[in-house]
C-alpha cells in the first residue's frame, strides 16, 4: 500500500494565510504588505511583484517571521533600485514553513499613483 505520508494530513498546524492586503493602496512612495496566518510556527515569506504583463520586478524575502499579523514594508522600488512607474501591478505572497513542508500563497493587485 502507498505510504500515508503521500497524502498531507490536515491539522491545525497546516499553514494558511488570509486577509492579504497592501496598505496604503494605491500608494505614492511606499506600501506595506500585510496578512494574517493560521499558525504560530516561524515562517519564511516571499513577496513577488510583477507588471501586469507578468514581468517580475521585485522580490522581497523575510525569514523566520513569528508574528501572527505579518507586515512586510516595500519602498516601491524595482530590483535595480528605481522607483516603479505609475500603474497597476500584481503581487504574490508566498509563506512557507521553515521545514518547507507547508506553503500558502495569495495573489493581489496594487496601484502606484504619484
Amino acid at each position: 500500500p502507498p505510504s500515508s505520508s503521500a497524502i498531507p494530513a490536515l491539522s491545525t498546524s497546516q499553514l494558511a494565510i488570509y486577509n492579504v492586503f497592501n496598505v496604503p493602496n494605491p500608494f505614492v512612495r511606499a506600501t506595506t504588505f500585510t496578512f494574517q496566518r493560521s499558525t504560530t510556527d516561524p515562517i519564511d515569506v516571499e513577496v513577488k511583484v510583477y507588471t501586469v504583463a507578468g514581468r517580475l520586478i521585485q522580490v522581497i524575502e523575510t525569514s523566520s517571521v513569528v508574528d501572527r499579523f505579518v507586515q512586510i514594508p516595500w519602498d516601491g522600488r524595482d530590483r535595480d533600485g528605481n522607483e516603479i512607474a505609475n500603474g497597476v501591478y500584481l503581487y504574490r505572497v508566498i509563506a512557507k514553513s521553515l521545514d518547507k513542508t507547508s506553503t500558502s500563497e495569495a495573489l493581489g493587485k496594487l496601484a502606484v499613483v504619484r
